[in-house]
């Protein structure tokens, strides 16, 4: 009877052993198996985050097409904290931005140069970053421009002495050009194919020249030729009347080959 009992009682702990571990099975499953309605909450999240990922990739994409890279040459009008105005070579108006990683250089100042160090009239390059919705251009580089200077006139006279010349405009202004040994003289002549090699003693009076330079740094009325070309036989400039000097018997009308002295 006792070992009856103990049978039994034996059997009723291992049916309860094996309902208690089905049960914890079937409650892991009902956990780890995600259902039909879970899956569709996951996906509607899944394409939310997709669709406003194409929505920023879109809108970036289009920011991109109103930007691009360019850069200017003009002449400073306004200046402020962080904004210049700008006269370029088209005289138009162009409106550049600064901020706090805009770099600026110039050939003449030092490491210190920056935006306060540029005034009214001076002359400078922009590189940066154009958008052309509001048509400003953010700048990451400035540096002051030392561009030559071109002059179109009529020789009226010249100093033999100095090697410089007085050169007048079609607006009748006169300029004191200075022909250094480092000016790159030429010499066109009409119905020639190519330019000829000149020097000092090929500049005449009533000759048309074209000449680039830059203003000399301690006189303000006086450019130091880079280039010069002297036009032979080409007709004089109507809105220019100048005096040519009157041939004398025995005594040349041009001035002396200084290139040979």
């Amino acid at each position: 009877m006792k070992i009856l009992k103990k049978t039994l009682y034996s059997v009723i702990v291992f049916v309860f052993f094996v309902a208690t571990l089905n049960q914890s099975v079937a409650l892991a499953q009902e956990n780890t198996t995600p259902t039909p309605e879970s899956n569709s909450t996951n996906d509607e999240g899944l394409n939310e985050r997709i669709s406003d990922l194409k929505e920023k990739i879109a809108s970036r994409v289009s920011e991109l097409k109103l930007v691009e890279k360019r850069g200017i040459i003009g002449i400073i009008t306004d200046s402020s904290s962080n904004s210049i105005t700008l006269t370029d070579i088209n005289d138009k108006t162009k409106l550049v931005d600064v901020d706090e990683i805009t770099k600026f250089a110039s050939p003449s100042a030092g490491s210190s140069f920056g935006l306060s160090d540029l005034k009214e009239g001076t002359r400078i390059r922009v590189l940066g970053l154009y958008n052309k919705q509001s048509e400003r251009i953010l700048a990451r580089f400035i540096n002051t421009s030392s561009d030559p200077t071109p002059l179109i006139g009529t020789i009226k006279s010249i100093d033999e002495d100095e090697f410089q010349l007085i050169v007048i405009s079609s607006d009748k202004k006169e300029t004191k050009i200075d022909i250094e040994t480092s000016t790159d003289t030429s010499i066109f002549e009409k119905g020639a194919s190519d330019l000829e090699e000149g020097g000092f003693s090929d500049f005449q009076i009533g000759n048309r020249v074209f000449i680039t330079g830059f203003t000399d740094k301690t006189d303000k009325n006086l450019m130091i030729a880079d280039r010069a070309i002297i036009f032979t036989g080409v007709p004089k400039n109507p809105k220019i009347d100048i005096s040519l000097p009157t041939p004398t018997a025995g005594v040349s009308a041009t001035p002396a080959d200084k290139d040979n002295e």
